[in-house]
């Protein structure tokens, strides 16, 4: 089971573009992940489409790797922008930005893939990459019952689209050109 990212990510990295980031990173999760492969894939693509240089933060989906992002998001060009490649790194990132009195200072440019409540609760609001997770179950459990059914694994490729939301100052810059998220 998978979701078509390939459109938001694009999206995200254009809104970040467009509203002024200078640096547009990418926290990769754990190395070898299918859902890893493709986003960071999607990501290098919209990179070399907007002619902007990729920096990519090799992490492991896990929060601690989030938070150590931090460190080396020290080291863009301010102001820069942060694509999340899943939830747990990202809460690590935003946690520790909100521990060391950063997240004003950097939060208008996140973009969490996957639309989790804690994303609203921030000031600003992250901004996300929504994925159906609502019909990702129903179709996971509709190939279980399959399997079950036929007495051997059911073997189908489906892809789900995904779609941006632009949040805070993202979704203001997205009216003004003119854009929906």
């Amino acid at each position: 089971m998978t979701t078509q990212m390939d459109g938001a990510i694009y999206q995200a990295v254009e809104a970040l573009h467009m509203a002024g980031f200078q640096d547009i990173g990418f926290m990769a999760g754990r190395a070898g992940l299918s859902t890893t492969d493709h986003r960071l894939q999607a990501y290098h693509h919209a990179m070399e489409m907007l002619g902007r240089v990729a920096r990519v933060f090799e992490g492991d989906s896990r929060m601690e790797s989030g938070r150590e992002a931090v460190d080396w998001a020290g080291g863009l060009v301010a102001p820069f922008g942060m694509i999340c490649g899943n939830n747990l790194m990202a809460m690590g990132f935003v946690q520790e930005l909100l521990q060391r009195g950063l997240m004003e200072q950097w939060g208008n440019g996140i973009v969490v893939i996957d639309d989790e409540v804690w994303t609203t609760f921030t000031t600003p609001a992250v901004s996300v990459i929504a994925q159906p997770t609502v019909e990702i179950g129903e179709q996971s459990m509709e190939l279980l019952l399959a399997t079950v059914q036929h007495d051997a694994i059911v073997k189908q490729s489906v892809r789900l689209p995904c779609h941006f939301e632009a949040r805070g100052i993202l979704a203001t810059t997205m009216m003004e050109e003119g854009t929906n998220g």
